[in-house]
């Protein structure tokens, strides 16, 4: 009998540990791929952190996105207080470390305390409310030529009706909702703007029966004129033979005006005036010796540039090297220099020197007892005040000067002394200055964000954009003094609030009635019928008429200041 074979039997199988390990393996990757994934954003989040430049204006904008970021990363409130102290400005993380050093042992007080004061110190709703009203009132006027400038202020209102739906600013930031607030912004669109916000609004009053629109209707009309304003296909000033003739124009003189500008340094062009190439407009001297009113009349008939006087375009398109040998000024070439030549009754605004004879001398010498410092003859004062004057901000660089409050001036004019002063240099405009004697179209630099004060720091008002304008009479003679004052009787209790006349204060500004609150009476003085009267302004006293004794001055010119400004180009 044969011995049987022994089978093999294989052992159990663990059929349960072959899909754990399968399951295993399989997870790895996405473990992987899950910590890659929050290393990335993690490192990301990190990244977006920007730190704070210790500026009001910037702080709701960092905070909010400092909170969003930290939200994000999940972190706990000792590592929150080392990433605020690490992305502070210079001043803020100064007040941070000295919070957290008295809570060493307590981060969430901490963090409490150092977020408390930031909101105070940069975050308070006036202090928002402030920094909003000073953007506004230093953003400029926008004009048809610039509408790109439309977008800006279109974020500029974006900005506020964001603040103003918090609800720690809405309670204050309310008159916005009204025609005072909207108007600030009105106030610095073109005028067509402003008549089709004015139709819009007038349309929502009566569709919605409200007293005005909220604020948030303005924003979309903003956003809806910035689109249309700067959209290409509404185009219509340049038409393509306005661009046809002047390719013609360079085509033809383009070559011309190559050469020489390789051969000589001088750009020597035809002379309308004489019909010659043998000199150019800038060069010419019978233009030269013509007056400044017959210069610019001819400059406009041949339709020249006011700065070079050669080329066919306007100044503020001109690309030539311009320098003024008289006044070493680049605005303008030496044919178009304004000579100003003193006069004895004017100190640099006449257009001639009168001699005063001996009778004239007697006069003078009667009336120094009125008019007080020898060479200095007040005889018919006006609303002149001496103020000092700096730019917002910075009252160390403050000036002293005299100002004229002229009530029939529509804006504030302010002489080239003054921007050279500050260093404006902005872009020049055109507008026509309407006078007694005519319509002039000029050009001129705008400034805005200056405060006037009087010289006892009592008053401070902000200055409206100011335009450039050389025809501020200097009249000094129309300065009121502490000795025209006190030798009328009715004048006599307001001698010592007249200030001294001071001869080193220049006359640089003319307040118009853009200032209204320049022109405000406080009190007054009032004598005879004949007798000069004096009014308390909000800058100090003035006194108005024929001041000397016995009318022994007889007013050699006639002063008419009735100035309107159209900053549109039409008179």
């Amino acid at each position: 009998m044969a011995a049987s074979t022994p089978r093999n039997v294989d052992p159990p199988t663990n059929h349960q540990s072959v899909p754990q390990n399968s399951d295993h393996n399989n997870n790895t990757p996405c473990v992987g791929t899950e910590l890659t994934k929050f290393l990335v954003k993690k490192e990301l989040l990190l990244s977006r952190l920007s730190a704070f430049n210790d500026k009001p204006e910037n702080y709701l904008m960092w905070k909010g996105s400092f909170s969003i970021i930290i939200k994000d990363l999940s972190v706990t409130p000792m590592e929150e207080l080392d990433l605020l102290v690490k992305y502070l400005g210079p001043e803020s993380r100064q007040q941070a470390m000295r919070l957290r050093a008295s809570h060493p042992t307590d981060p969430v007080k901490g963090l409490a305390r150092i977020w408390e004061r930031l909101d105070e110190r940069y975050g308070s709703p006036e202090l928002v409310e402030a920094i909003l009203k000073e953007k506004i009132a230093r953003f400029p006027r926008i004009t048809v030529k610039d509408p790109k400038k439309i977008y800006e202020l279109s974020d500029l209102a974006a900005e506020v009706e964001s603040v103003k739906e918090n609800p720690k600013y809405k309670t204050l930031l309310a008159y916005y909702d009204s025609s005072c607030g909207v108007n600030t912004f009105v106030y610095k669109l073109p005028g067509f703007l402003q008549s089709k916000w004015t139709d819009r609004a007038l349309k929502y009053k009566v569709e919605h029966e409200v007293l005005y629109p909220p604020f948030v209707v303005f924003t979309k009309f903003l956003k809806e004129m910035s689109i249309r304003m700067n959209d290409p296909s509404f185009a219509f000033d340049k038409s393509p033979s306005s661009y046809d003739n002047r390719e013609k124009a360079t085509t033809g003189r383009g070559h011309v005006i190559t050469n020489k500008t390789k051969l000589t340094p001088q750009k020597l062009s035809k002379c309308p005036l004489h019909e010659t190439d043998a000199h150019s407009l800038s060069n010419c001297r019978i233009f030269k010796n013509k007056t400044m009113e017959e210069k610019k009349s001819f400059i406009r008939q041949h339709g020249l540039c006011f700065r070079c006087c050669d080329g066919r375009h306007s100044a503020r398109e001109c690309q030539e090297h311009v320098l003024c040998k008289e006044c070493n000024s680049d605005r303008h070439c030496d044919a178009m220099h304004e000579a100003r030549n003193p006069t004895f009754v004017h100190s640099g605004e006449g257009d001639r020197v009168r001699p005063f004879g001996t009778t004239n001398a007697k006069v003078t010498a009667s009336c120094t007892l009125v008019c007080g410092q020898e060479g200095f003859k007040g005889k018919s004062c006006a609303k002149t005040v001496l103020v000092n004057v700096y730019p917002e901000h910075h009252p160390n660089q403050r000036i002293k000067a005299y100002i004229l409050i002229d009530d029939q001036s529509n804006r504030s004019l302010a002489k080239s002394e003054f921007f050279d002063h500050f260093n404006e240099n902005t872009q020049e405009i055109e507008y026509v200055l309407s006078s007694c004697s005519g319509h002039v179209t000029t050009t001129g630099r705008q400034a805005s964000g200056y405060i006037i004060e009087s010289l006892d720091g009592s008053t401070k008002l902000s200055l409206p954009t100011l335009i450039e304008c050389n025809q501020i009479p200097n009249i000094r003679e129309e300065i009121p003094t502490p000795e025209v004052a006190k030798y009328h009787e009715h004048l006599s209790d307001i001698a010592d609030e007249i200030p001294p006349y001071d001869p080193s204060a220049p006359i640089l500004l003319l307040i118009g009635r853009d200032m209204i609150a320049a022109h405000h009476v406080l009190d007054q003085r009032i004598g005879q019928s004949n007798s000069p009267y004096a009014q308390k302004l909000r800058f100090g006293w003035v006194v108005i008429g024929e001041t000397c004794l016995g009318a022994l001055h007889k007013p050699e010119t006639i002063t008419t200041n009735k100035i309107h400004i159209l900053s549109n180009g039409r008179p």
